[in-house]
C-alpha cells in the first residue's frame, strides 16, 4: 500500500504540478488575459452562422486526426498513431485561441469542439485499455464516471435543462492537458517510444496510477461543471 502511495506522488509531484502551472500561465496569459488583473468583465460573445472559419478548420482537422490516430493504432503503426493523437490535442487549445484572436466565434465551433474532445478522449482511452492488464480496469472507474457525468452535463445544457456557459474553466482545460499528457506517457512506454528518460516509467502501477489522476481530474472538472451549470440555472 505504502509502495503504491508513494508511487502516486510521485507521479502527481513529477508530472502534474509542473502541467497545472503551465495551464495556469496558458490560461490567464493567452486565453483570458483579464483575468490577472481582476477585472469582473464579461466578454461579449460575437456568434455567427459561418463555417469556412480558420478556427473550425483547425477542430476539423482535430477529429480527422483524433479517429486517424486510432486507425494507425490499430494497423500497430504507433508512432504516427501517437504523433495524430498530440496534433489533434494540440487543436483544442490552437482552435480557441484562433477564434478569440480573430473574433469568430460560430455556433458550428461551439459544437464541434466538444465533439472533437469526446471523440480523442474516447479513442484515447480504447487504445489505453487494449493495453492495460485486465486485473487493473478498476483504475478506470474515476475516469469513466467524470467523463459521463461531464457527458450528461453537456447533454442537458443542450436540451436547454441547464444554462448553457459559454465560459472555458480553468478545471476543464486542466483536466484535458492531464489527460493528452499522460496517454502520451502511457503510450510511449507501452510502445518502447519514449525518447527522454523523465517520461519513463518502471512499474505496472505507475500505468495504473495515470488512469487513476486522469479519473481523478475528471471528476474534479465534472464538479466544476456542475457547479457552475446549476448556479447560472438558478
Amino acid at each position: 500500500m505504502l509502495i503504491w502511495i508513494d508511487s502516486f506522488v510521485v507521479l502527481v509531484l513529477k508530472y502534474v504540478v509542473p502541467l497545472l502551472l503551465v495551464v495556469f500561465i496558458v490560461y490567464c496569459k493567452i486565453l483570458y488575459p483579464k483575468y490577472l488583473k481582476r477585472r469582473k468583465i464579461k466578454l461579449k460573445k460575437r456568434y455567427s452562422g459561418r463555417i469556412l472559419t480558420l478556427p473550425n478548420l483547425v477542430t476539423g482537422c482535430g477529429i480527422v486526426l483524433a479517429l486517424v490516430s486510432g486507425y494507425f493504432f490499430l494497423k500497430e503503426k504507433y508512432l504516427l498513431s501517437i504523433i495524430c493523437f498530440v496534433s489533434s490535442g494540440i487543436s483544442d487549445v490552437l482552435d480557441g485561441f484562433l477564434a478569440k484572436k480573430m473574433n469568430q466565434r460560430t455556433y458550428l465551433g461551439e459544437k464541434i469542439d466538444p465533439l472533437r474532445d469526446r471523440i480523442l478522449l474516447f479513442v484515447g482511452i480504447l487504445m489505453a485499455c487494449s493495453l492495460l492488464d485486465l486485473r487493473y480496469y478498476w483504475f478506470l472507474l474515476p475516469l469513466l464516471i467524470g467523463e459521463g457525468g461531464i457527458a450528461v452535463i453537456g447533454f442537458l445544457s443542450w436540451k436547454g435543462l441547464f444554462q448553457k456557459s459559454g465560459n472555458i474553466h480553468l478545471a476543464g482545460k486542466a483536466r484535458q492537458a492531464v489527460h493528452l499528457l499522460f496517454l502520451f506517457i502511457f503510450f510511449l512506454n507501452k510502445f518502447n517510444l519514449v525518447f527522454w528518460h523523465y517520461f519513463q516509467l518502471n512499474e505496472e502501477e505507475d500505468y495504473c496510477n495515470l488512469m487513476l489522476i486522469m479519473g481523478i481530474s475528471s471528476l474534479i472538472a465534472f464538479y466544476y461543471y456542475f457547479k457552475n451549470r446549476v448556479s447560472n440555472h438558478s
